[in-house]
């Protein structure tokens, strides 16, 4: 069973058909269930409550973590900048911060 859900997730599955995609993660979650192990249950609860989040993940394989560690730098240059009166230096800051964080070599 592991090694089906393994499968499901592969990167091999973006842009198939989501009714098809649909059809083997609720079997799956069907045998999961009849299973009686607890982690599989556990798993399978977690994977109907974001049954849509996943598939719309298989439609275009693009995830939300360049939004996510935009917001963890953000959160960061916040924290470590409390208590700032200044506005005009803030600004400056941040300005430094963002230019000067590493860029992704394009190929």
């Amino acid at each position: 069973m592991t090694q089906e859900i393994r499968e499901w997730f592969h990167k091999s599955n973006i842009g198939k058909p989501q009714g098809r995609l649909l059809y083997s993660i609720r079997e799956w979650t069907k045998k999961a269930k009849e299973s009686k192990m607890k982690s599989f249950e556990s798993v399978a609860k977690m994977i109907e409550k974001h049954e849509q989040d996943f598939l719309r993940y298989f439609i275009s394989g693009q995830t939300n973590a360049k939004a996510e560690n935009l917001n963890s730098r953000i959160q960061r240059l916040l924290a470590s900048n409390y208590g700032t009166k200044d506005r005009d230096f803030f600004f400056y800051r941040t300005q430094i911060y963002f230019a000067l964080a590493p860029q992704k070599k394009l190929a």
